[in-house]
Order: structure tokens, then C-alpha cells, then sequence
């Protein structure tokens, strides 16, 4: 992923490829992403709505164009997606 910046914008994304791990999930099940994000210095944390694609049993690609006020302010962010599926989130 290239760098981001504060204020970033579309064509800018954050693209994540997620794997069940031990969980057993079958990642061509999931009908929505979101990524929950901890600003730096312990700031809100914000969610930012996501898009599913590339799906298999083994992986699914999560991915969020950002769109001006999602990057407020310069620093490490703190990201993960949270993925709905049938059973629950």
C-alpha cells in the first residue's frame, strides 16, 4: 500500500486480505465489512463502511476508498474489519 496522508482521498484505499485462521468461517459467506479505526492519541473510534470482493472459502478481500475527513489527523492508525455474517457479526 503507498503512503496515506491526512485528508486522503478517492483513488486512496486501504485493501485488507482476511483468512479464517482456526475460526473455521467460510469467507465466501460474508455480506458486509466494516473497519473500526483508533485515531493516534487514543482519539474516537470511528468505522468506515467497506467492500467485499475476491471471495473463496480460504480468503476475502476487504477494501475502503477514503474520502476526506476519514484521515483527520497524521499518525499510526489502528485498523481491523469486522465482517457480518449469517450467524453474526
Amino acid at each position: 500500500m503507498g503512503k496515506l496522508y491526512v485528508s486522503a482521498v478517492a483513488p486512496v484505499k486501504l485493501a485488507m486480505t482476511i483468512t479464517p485462521g482456526d475460526s473455521g468461517v467460510d469467507l465466501t459467506t460474508p455480506t458486509a465489512v466494516v473497519f473500526r479505526a483508533q485515531p493516534p492519541g487514543n482519539g474516537a473510534e470511528v468505522a468506515w463502511t467497506g467492500a467485499l470482493s475476491a471471495a473463496t472459502v480460504g480468503s476475502v478481500t476487504a477494501s475502503h476508498t477514503f474520502s476526506v475527513s476519514d484521515l483527520p489527523a497524521a499518525g499510526a492508525y489502528l485498523v481491523f474489519a469486522e465482517l457480518t455474517v449469517p450467524s453474526g457479526t
